[in-house]
């Protein structure tokens, strides 16, 4: 496969829905072996990590109800959301946000963490506005 086929087959499991790696496997897999292949990248692709979940979940389902487990869930769910605000931040410094922006995220953190609303709510608000708030910002530079 040359750098232009594998950057056209990108550029087409990109613009699918769904996962770019999956969309991505799927159509290489079919490109050389038809249906398949395509059947086999995908159980390659998603095989082991499905059989790991089971296991997980079969573990979690028998041990749940122990306090040990609780404690370990909960600190991992700590470390998670650490992980992300994290994340965030690095991802706010490197934008150089204005006024607007930094509204809108400590206004979507507030609704969750500490309003706890349904993300639903909070993506049916927050996209709209954001919106809005380009059209806006590009109705006056234009």
């Amino acid at each position: 496969m040359t750098e232009r086929e594998f950057a056209e087959l990108f550029g087409v499991a990109s613009t699918l829905p769904g996962a770019n790696t999956i969309n991505f496997a799927a159509m290489l897999g079919d490109r050389y072996a038809g249906l398949s292949g395509a059947a086999a990248a995908l159980a390659g692709l998603i095989g082991a990590p499905l059989v790991l979940l089971v296991v997980v979940a079969t573990l979690y389902a028998h041990y749940a109800e122990l306090q040990d487990v609780r404690g370990g869930l909960a600190g991992a769910a700590a470390a998670a959301a650490g992980l992300v605000l994290g994340t965030a931040f690095k991802l706010l410094r490197g934008l150089r946000p204005d006024l607007v922006m930094l509204l809108v995220v400590v206004g979507v953190f507030a609704a969750a963490a500490l309003l706890q609303a349904p993300i639903l709510v909070i993506i049916g608000i927050a996209i709209p506005l954001c919106i809005g708030t380009v059209v806006l910002r590009n109705r006056r530079r234009g």
